[in-house]
This record gives C-alpha cells, sequence and structure tokens, in this order.
C-alpha cells in the first residue's frame, strides 16, 4: 500500500503520540526508532501488544542484564513488526542470544539486535550462520584492527545470512572500504558500517555504488542538510535507489516537514534525518522491486542510539572522576 508525505508524517506524529504514552521515560531518539518502525509498516503501534512482549523482554532479560530498556523497546518493535514470528518471539530471542554468546560473541546490547535479526530463522541453519559470522569477524579483525570489534556483531550477523562465503564477503566489504575513502569520506567505524551495507545490498562489488554513494553526499550538502558521518551508512540505502538525487530532494523535504511537527525538543538532527531517509526509501526500494527481508537501516540506526548511550555514560564517568580528583585536589589544599 503506498502512502502519500502527509500519511507518512500524519501516521508518525499518531505512533509518536502513542508511544510518548507507553514510553515515558525513553528517550525522545528512542521513540522516534520505534514509531519509524510502525510507520514503515504502514501500522499504528498496538498499546496492548506492545506491553505485553515488552514485559516478557523485561522478565527474561533479567534484573542485571546488559540490555538497556530503551533498547528493549527497540526490539520490542522488530519483534512485534515482522510478520514470520510467532508467540514466542521473545523466548527465540533470547535462545538466539545465548546461542550467539556460546558461539564467541560478547554479552552486549548490539548482540541482541543480532538474536533479533535471528529470531525467524530456522533452526537448522544457525549453526552454519554462526560459524560464518565467527569466521567473518577474524577476517575483518584482520583488516582494521581498531575499528572492529565485538559491537559489530549485527552487521557481520546481517552479512552472514547471505549466500556468498565469508572471504567473498569481506572482499566486498573492503572493496567499499577503500573506495568510498577517494570520495572524502572519513575513514572510521560510520565508513565500516557502510562498507557493511552496500556489502550486504550489493551482489557483486560495484564502483557506481560507490560513486551514487559520493554523488548522494554531495547532494545532501547542497541542499544546505549538516550531517554527521553517524549517517554514512543510510547513504548506501539512497544510493541502491534509481534516481539518486531525486531520493535526496523526496528526503530533504521529507526531513523540514518532519522538523516542523515539532514531535519533541530533544530529538537529535541526525535521527530525523535517519528517519526521514528510512520512511522515504522503503516505499521507493519496494515500488522498484528492490526491497529486502532484512532492514539494515533500523540496524544502523539502533546501533548508533546504543553508541550515543555508551558515550553519554562515558562522558558521566568522566565528569564524576573529575569531581572526585578535583575534591581530592581542595582537599589536599
Amino acid at each position: 500500500m503506498s502512502f502519500s508525505q502527509s500519511d507518512k508524517i500524519g501516521l508518525l506524529v499518531h505512533n509518536m503520540k502513542i508511544l510518548s504514552r507507553i514510553l515515558k521515560m525513553a528517550s525522545a531518539n528512542t521513540r522516534m526508532i520505534v514509531a519509524a518502525q510502525y510507520t514503515a509498516a504502514g501500522e499504528a503501534a498496538d498499546e496492548t501488544a506492545f506491553r505485553d512482549i515488552d514485559q516478557r523482554l523485561k522478565k527474561g532479560a533479567g534484573w542485571f542484564s546488559v540490555l538497556s530498556r530503551d533498547i528493549r523497546f527497540c526490539l520490542d518493535a522488530m519483534l512485534l513488526i515482522d510478520k514470520k514470528q510467532t508467540s514466542g518471539s521473545a523466548e527465540l530471542l533470547f535462545d538466539r542470544y545465548r546461542k550467539l554468546v556460546k558461539s564467541g560473541f560478547l554479552r552486549q546490547q548490539q548482540t541482541y539486535i543480532a538474536a533479533a535479526m535471528l529470531a525467524g530463522a530456522e533452526e537448522n541453519g544457525l549453526d552454519a550462520i554462526m560459524a560464518k559470522a565467527n569466521e567473518m569477524y577474524k577476517l575483518l579483525k584482520k583488516r582494521h584492527f581498531v575499528l572492529t570489534n565485538g559491537g559489530d556483531v549485527s552487521l557481520i550477523i546481517l552479512l552472514a545470512q547471505l549466500d556468498a562465503e565469508a572471504p567473498v564477503l569481506i572482499e566486498r566489504e573492503e572493496y567499499y572500504f577503500e573506495g568510498l575513502q577517494k570520495y572524502g569520506f572519513r575513514k572510521n567505524n560510520d565508513l565500516q558500517t557502510l562498507a557493511c551495507v552496500l556489502a550486504f545490498l550489493s551482489d557483486q562489488p560495484s564502483r557506481s555504488l560507490i560513486e551514487k554513494c559520493a554523488a548522494v553526499k554531495n547532494s545532501i550538502a547542497a541542499n544546505r542538510i549538516r550531517l554527521h558521518s553517524n549517517c554514512y551508512p543510510i547513504y548506501g540505502m539512497i544510493a541502491l535507489l534509481q534516481d539518486e538525487d531525486h531520493a535526496v530532494q523526496e528526503i530533504a523535504n521529507f526531513y523540514q516537514a518532519m522538523r516542523e511537527e515539532k514531535m519533541s525538543l530533544f530529538i537529535d538532527k541526525d535521527f530525523y534525518f535517519q528517519t526521514a531517509a528510512h520512511l522515504c526509501i522503503g516505499s521507493r526500494l519496494q515500488a522498484e522491486g528492490q526491497e529486502r527481508a532484512a532492514d539494515p537501516g533500523i540496524v544502523s540506526m539502533t546501533d548508533l542510539l546504543i553508541r550515543a548511550q555508551e558515550a553519554a555514560q562515558a562522558a558521566a564517568m568522566a565528569a564524576s572522576a573529575s569531581a572526585v580528583i578535583a575534591a581530592n585536589s581542595s582537599g589536599a589544599n
């Protein structure tokens, strides 16, 4: 079913109102991600169903879990919107999480995201996917020792579900990682994420896809929208469209219309843009016959939320440490 821009914004605003009631203590960015998932699916959030699955995830995770409240809310929506899921989807998520940890991945929030991606996978294919994911992690670590860490598990699981062998997929990722740097993309974690997204979206290394990503970057700048490098991954999704310049203009218009709604004063500008892109891209890819079973856009947005939380925690710890040091210095004097 096709929705106009005003229909999408109306549904997004409606979902934000529902979720603001359900997720009172969640950040505005979290509510935006969850609302975007429902809106992209053309659905209104179901408060009863959401509360039900959230209670099951909260109970299953336990009191001392690494899973934060905000990321749990994102998982709730991922499981509810996936039509392949059953009433036992929460239990399947924890089963997949335990299997990922047992196979060598860390107990962390990104591993829960990866587990949600595997919740609908066939049981008899899980061992092969996890073995392939471990092989890919080791190969990627050799290429990018500093950039690659356990937090990349969701991207690796995304790639590991493809038919190609692990070395082929890493070579494809490396092709994009090196090629994009020649067009001014900074060598950082966001570029590695973009390279993994492109490796997932393309069957073969594509020079034109690199050039289209660069064109997307330039077109966004031409629209006077200043974004941080954490938006790199969504550039790959836009580049997949047949007319990326027209797509950027459509997204820019949607982005401005969203901001005019003033859904919250505390939503990050980058989240606004990524949400606008996610909602515009989904319908365009579907119309062009390029819709994918997994959604790397939501994965990268959720990963961005996790990193923002970690940065905030690190800043709070640094501030506390500085206060203690200052107090001790004052006492010594």
